[in-house]
């Protein structure tokens, strides 16, 4: 085998047919085409792979469909209550052991429930 064998199955082979069954993949998987736009695009890629494959990946959106977009933002909410979920449950146990009385327990647990993060550290007070 020759080194331009080499170079056009590594280079140039092997790129192209990651990128075809990357596109067979992605046609199978998108929620935003329809029956026949799948179809059409499957036959494309099917009947002429590389100029399918192209054209597929060159006019394929790029954003995400509306239902994705408002999934992701479910996803993040629901994070972020799991997050100050777990900062109340630590500020309940400090309160437990003693080390927050209540009205800086009640202070921190607002600030979580208004902002979603932890407290803002107090400054330290400075010693004479």
């Amino acid at each position: 085998m020759n080194i331009w064998r080499v170079f056009w199955l590594l280079f140039v082979m092997v790129p192209l047919t990651i990128a075809w069954a990357f596109s067979v993949f992605d046609i199978f998987h998108r929620r935003d085409l329809s029956g026949l736009g799948k179809a059409c695009w499957f036959g494309a890629v099917i009947l002429l792979p590389w100029l399918g494959t192209f054209l597929y990946l060159l006019f394929r959106p790029r954003e995400l469909p509306e239902e994705e977009i408002r999934a992701q933002a479910a996803a993040r909410r629901a994070y972020e209550k799991s997050l100050a979920a777990d900062q109340i449950a630590k500020l309940a146990a400090l309160h437990t052991q003693g080390e927050l009385n209540d009205q800086e327990f009640a202070a921190a647990k607002a600030q979580i429930l208004m902002t979603g993060g932890p407290p803002s550290p107090a400054p330290a007070s400075p010693t004479h």
